[in-house]
């Protein structure tokens, strides 16, 4: 440097710092290795991202040529050196910052190399180093969860998918994916589950709820010879001097429907009662024995009914064809169309296929016995993809059945809005007959509402206040319907009362009967549990 030129910045910093050290009695010693530290510190983050980037390029080089084995030689050497790095710049964050960022990513493109290979368990480990770096790695994330899927641990690949569905700036068709991907999670956990509460239940008797009794009654209301034996009744105040039949069909009135199997079999084997009242009192037994899902006991009372009509001569069945037609009914009710998991699809398509087949055939039989009597249309079209065509088969021959009104209408509110059509609805088939019917108040309490005012906080406040207090009106009126208890779940949960959510769902799948509804009720509760656990152990769902 010539000596007319002028002084650099930094030969002015370096005297003023010599000056200073000389002020304090520093050797130039020690001087020097300050200032070399501090030029070290400054450049040697910056050439061990440069390297660590060469050696990123050549792993991610090399994995793209399926060198997997290449790839993590070069993805572990920059691990390595991020590691010793990062663990000399504890007090510089945003130096350290920008390595961990660089070391989750080498973290997750090894995890990527152990997934080409088969390795999971090292696929695993990797996932979660690089997420321990960075929580909210969507890549990692993702892995690790098909990870414990492959491994079969599918609550954890449950938790894993509910945090993606709950971060931000999530596309439509990624919320789609991981919400498919938390469904099929949870059935792998759930199935096992069904089974299991399915297969306890057997010999068992289940509360019947007033919802299942109510679809008999009023499909068949009618023709029934139980429900006209029924209606012939006094009041319930002569219910104590009642005797055989009268008895239950008392209970029936009253809606103790739990009781009313036992009352009824007595009656079945008496030799003392005549023979019409001896068919009914089985078609009472073995129906309320189905609703407790006592199919083998029905079934075995539920035969008895052919010897007793055997007795009777020909213009007897003729004056009792009602009765005949009843007992059809019944075996319709009992048949079930069923998926049995445990059995192949081919074996579950014939078994369904064959009671099918029993169901139109008795059905036939029904209508030779008595044409105009509909009741086995109504009650069993359901088990039928030709559901409407059944109903119109119904309503052609018996146009003013007030089922068939209830049909049409309820058949309208899946495309109806909110609003007066759907309370027609609710009221119209059950309130006349059974006015303090939990099923109507359920309902009512959902669609008892402007939907228009629900996009306002205070009225959405007001409409849940008062959804709630309808559901627990419908529990006071029928504490064996599962739904209320379902939908009070839902809304503690949105209040955050998870617990006492948990309890409401567990009361729900005690009482639901069918494997769907089974299904719908655990995976909620399921989520609900998911969401305790995180609260309780303080882990946070990424908004």
């Amino acid at each position: 440097m010539s000596t007319n030129s002028v002084p650099s910045r930094s030969w002015l910093f370096s005297n003023r710092v010599l000056a200073m050290a000389a002020a304090l009695g520093l050797g130039s010693t020690v001087l020097y290795l300050i200032m070399r530290s501090r030029k070290s510190s400054r450049t040697g983050s910056e050439s061990i991202v440069q390297e660590v980037e060469r050696k990123k390029a050549c792993g991610v080089d090399a994995f793209r040529h399926r060198q997997f084995e290449e790839a993590l030689r070069f993805f572990g050497e920059a691990v390595d050196d991020l590691r010793k790095a990062s663990a000399k710049l504890a007090g510089s964050s945003a130096e350290k910052a920008e390595l961990d960022e660089l070391l989750s990513s080498c973290e997750n493109n090894n995890a990527a190399c152990y997934d080409q290979l088969g390795d999971t368990d090292s696929c695993l480990l990797h996932c979660g180093l690089a997420i321990q770096i960075k929580p909210n790695y969507v890549k990692a994330i993702k892995r690790r969860a098909r990870c414990y899927v492959k491994l079969g641990l599918h609550e954890k690949a449950l938790n894993d998918y509910l945090d993606l569905t709950n971060m931000g700036n999530v596309s439509q068709e990624s919320l789609n994916f991981y919400q498919s991907e938390l469904d099929k999670a949870a059935e792998m956990i759930l199935c096992p589950m069904v089974d299991e509460i399915i297969q306890s239940r057997i010999m068992k008797p289940m509360k019947i709820s007033q919802l299942v009794v109510c679809e008999w009654l009023y499909s068949t209301v009618t023709n029934d010879p139980i429900q006209a034996r029924m209606a012939n009744l006094t009041n319930d105040d002569n219910s104590q001097q009642s005797s055989g039949l009268d008895v239950a069909l008392f209970a029936l009135k009253r809606g103790e429907y739990d009781k009313i199997a036992s009352l009824a079999i007595p009656i079945v084997d008496d030799e003392t009662i005549d023979l019409v009242e001896k068919m009914l009192a089985v078609l009472l037994a073995a129906r309320f024995l189905h609703y407790q899902t006592l199919d083998v006991q029905a079934l075995e009372i539920a035969q008895k009914f052919d010897n007793y009509w055997d007795k009777l001569d020909e213009e007897q069945k003729l004056a009792h064809k009602d009765v005949h037609v009843a007992y059809i009914t019944l075996q319709l009710s009992i048949i079930h169309l069923f998926e049995n998991e445990l059995m192949s699809s081919s074996e579950n398509l014939a078994i369904n296929k064959t009671n099918k087949e029993r169901c139109y055939q008795l059905m036939d039989d029904a209508q030779s016995i008595n044409p105009n009597n509909v009741d086995p249309l109504l009650l069993t079209a359901d088990l039928f993809t030709e559901a409407l065509s059944v109903f119109q088969k119904a309503k052609n021959i018996d146009p003013k059945h007030p089922f068939i009104r209830y049909y049409e209408i309820h058949a309208g509110t899946g495309v109806a809005k909110l609003g007066e059509s759907a309370n027609v609805c609710v009221h119209y088939p059950f309130q006349v007959r059974v006015p303090n019917f939990s099923y109507a108040i359920f309902l009512l309490g959902l669609v008892d509402c402007n939907p228009n005012a629900l996009s306002d906080r205070a009225a959405f406040a007001t409409f849940v206040k008062r959804t709630e207090r309808a559901m627990r009106k419908a529990i006071e009126a029928d504490a064996n319907n599962w739904e209320p208890y379902r939908m009070l779940g839902k809304i503690s949960t949105d209040n955050q009362a998870l617990s006492e959510a948990v309890d409401l769902y567990s009361k729900a799948i005690a009482l639901a009967r069918k494997r769907e509804e089974l299904m719908v009720l655990l995976k909620e509760r399921l989520m609900v549990t998911v969401l305790v656990k995180k609260k309780e152990e303080g882990k946070k769902v990424h908004d």
